[in-house]
């Protein structure tokens, strides 16, 4: 890939004078190997999700004592997004801003 590639040459030219914690770009790297990508490089990932992003809750509950633990809860529904995630929403041009501070 090519650009871990650009990255560290961006690092190198930049050297200590910024210090960059953002890898902004496009929804190519909106899923999770773009996200441990950046967080390989310590930077965080702003992207739009992928189309075909699937985003999961967490599972809370209690380990059943049969087989392995359970990592994921129901598949989110961006239209119900529980109000214990959501901090701040908007309604711009018909389309709801969820922002989760």
């Amino acid at each position: 890939m090519w650009i871990p590639a650009l990255l560290r040459h961006l690092l190198r030219l930049t050297g200590s004078q910024l210090n960059l914690v953002y890898l902004g770009y496009d929804n190519a790297l909106g899923n999770n190997e773009g996200a441990a990508m950046a967080k390989s490089w310590e930077r965080h990932l702003l992207s739009k999700l992928r189309c075909d992003a699937a985003l999961w809750f967490p599972y809370d509950g209690t380990y059943r004592g049969r087989g392995a633990p359970r990592k994921y809860s129901e598949k989110v529904d961006y239209t119900k997004i529980p109000d214990r995630y959501l901090k701040d929403s908007e309604l711009t041009d018909g389309v709801l801003n969820a922002v989760n501070a």
